[in-house]
């Protein structure tokens, strides 16, 4: 077994934070990138003699890790400690959250904390809950312990921060590091509209309540209407379909099977849950319907389509369904490399069906909305050519609003109509800011200056902390903030130092009016201890300059 060169990167970059005093990490890696390969050989490379435990919180992961850590770590014994498998004081043990990690558990006093080198939390989104923070606060009696978080998520969708279990983001490599470089395969994003309407759902942590989203969606219409777009879209393709509920999962599959596709229903407790599984694999089932339970841990290479047929606002279980058909064909290490060596590859891309239903109250997540194009349908067109084609109309249009394109075959035709001054603007950040922010996706924002000044991006990370990143006038800028505000706030103080007349182009049509304080002013009120927020006019900078003032001349 060896390690591809960026999971190796991974590796040292661990080491490197280890050595500087960081033990509670988090590396971000999207589904099919190895995660379970780099924390199986961690123990190995980074010298560690004691003991490893591995925790999550579903069987198929805890199968998964066992057979990666025997492979990776020969000759020593991998236990399992999780409902009726017990472990024997074995060198790797891999453990179930519900099992040790619960109030009232005699199972977790067992692990002497400082017998172990290494926690592991795998799928570490899930690490705020109660039940891991059981296990975390039991190991953490040992202060050399590695305590390492491992997931593809982007974020939580109730928005809390993994910053009470980790210290440091130490790697993120996401989906389009894993496509451009071959190690996944391309996404084609398919969009169609159906006659649901969600504005009655609520929300509940952050995404739709489920009770009332199976009300709305599970529809004999609607499902018929998902058969027979997947019949034009992606008929031989294997797939895996992502309903509400049980009973949506089953009349979904029944809809299937009225067409005479060979599909099946799979859910939590469903005694024939293994065999479908085991059929689907072999290709005696083409489509498998679902609820909640091939999120995370299901690794099918031959996945061809994924079916979204439960809307949902969360980033982070969108992008955990997208990795199950992302992992390239058995046998081949690297796509590109197989193009060029002439291999036959039976699986190239997978098909993303975006089933949208109308809403005027919630923002739904689909393939477009992750790469900030939340109504764009890419008609099929494969999201990295996509990506390739904005970021070409981009040099000619600086200020594209990408997140108005709604047809991704006309991309172009869009950038040369499109009026930069009808655009409408995030009105959390028009409390905080003059200047022409735009929302990209969930928790991230952008600003593009004028050639050849670059931009800034504000984006949240999954300890919660806002990060302002970018080139302003070609000086580097990176921040780390504790709120939007804050991050918005101190770019655009930065834009206003660095980008001098030149902001005036940055400045929405609704600010313009208030005349801008100069330069020399700015500088004043610095030294003064004063802080402008963005947009603050002349006017109000020189009348707090006055106040300040007169206030130190009264002391006196």
């Amino acid at each position: 077994m060896v390690l591809r060169d960026y999971q190796i990167e991974t590796c040292n970059k661990v080491a490197t934070r280890l050595a500087a005093g960081v033990n509670r990490q988090l590396v971000k890696l999207a589904t099919g990138l190895g995660k379970t390969c780099i924390f199986c050989h961690l123990p190995d490379y980074l010298g560690f003699t004691k003991r490893t435990m591995v925790l999550d919180h579903r069987e198929e992961l805890t199968n998964q890790a066992v057979d990666k850590l025997r492979i990776w770590n020969e000759g020593h014994a991998v236990g399992v400690e999780m409902g009726d498998r017990r472990s024997n004081g074995e060198r790797f043990i891999v453990a179930g959250v519900q099992t040790i990690g619960r109030k009232g558990s005699t199972r977790l006093a067992q692990f002497e904390p400082m017998d172990f080198d290494m926690l592991v939390i795998d799928e570490a989104h899930h690490a705020t809950a109660t039940s891991y923070q059981n296990v975390i606060k039991h190991f953490s009696r040992n202060p050399s312990l590695l305590l390492l978080g491992t997931t593809a998520t982007p974020n939580r969708a109730d928005g809390e921060g993994l910053n009470q279990a980790f210290e440091e983001i130490v790697d993120d490599k996401d989906i389009l590091f894993g496509i451009n470089g071959g190690w996944l395969a391309d996404l084609r994003g398919i969009r169609i509209q159906t006659g649901s309407n969600l504005d009655g759902v609520h929300k509940v942590a952050g995404d739709f309540d489920l009770g009332e989203l199976a009300c709305e969606v599970n529809a004999p219409a609607r499902n018929d209407l998902i058969v027979r777009e997947w019949m034009k879209h992606a008929q031989s393709r294997k797939t895996v379909a992502f309903c509400v509920d049980v009973a949506h999962t089953k009349a979904l599959a029944l809809a299937f099977k009225s067409y005479g596709i060979l599909a099946e229903a799979v859910w939590g407790d469903d005694p024939l849950r293994d065999q479908k599984l085991a059929d689907h694999r072999a290709g005696s089932l083409t489509v498998l319907t679902n609820c909640g339970i091939l999120t995370e841990g299901y690794d099918d290479p031959g996945i061809g389509c994924i079916i979204m047929a439960r809307p949902t606002g969360s980033e982070g279980l969108y992008t955990q369904i997208l990795g199950r058909g992302t992992r390239i064909p058995e046998g081949v290490c690297n796509l590109i490399t197989a193009r060029r060596a002439g291999i036959p590859i039976i699986k190239d891309d997978c098909v993303v069906l975006d089933f949208v239903d109308a809403t005027a109250r919630h923002s739904l997540v689909s393939l477009a909305s992750l790469f900030g194009m939340p109504k764009a349908d890419l008609k099929g067109r494969k999201i990295t050519e996509v990506i390739a084609q904005i970021a070409a109309v981009k040099k000619a249009n600086p200020y594209l609003d990408i997140s108005k394109i709604e047809d991704a075959s006309k991309i172009s035709g869009y950038a040369q109509a499109v009026d930069l001054f009808k655009v409408s603007y995030p009105p959390e950040i028009i409390q905080i800011s003059s200047f022409k922010w735009h929302k990209m996706r969930e928790n991230s924002y952008v600003v593009t200056l004028p050639p050849p000044r670059e931009g800034i991006c504000v984006q949240r990370d999954l300890l919660g902390i806002w990060h302002a990143m970018g080139i302003a006038n070609g000086v580097p800028l990176r921040s780390k903030h504790s709120s939007l505000e804050l991050a918005i706030r101190e770019s655009d103080n930065r834009i206003n130092e660095l980008c001098g007349k030149h902001i005036t182009t940055l400045i929405r049509r609704d600010a313009v009016g208030k005349k801008l304080p100069s330069p020399k002013a700015r500088m004043f009120a610095r030294f003064l201890n004063i802080a402008v927020p963005p947009g603050a006019s002349a006017g109000e900078v020189s009348s707090k300059i006055s106040q300040v003032l007169a206030l130190k001349k009264a002391r006196k």
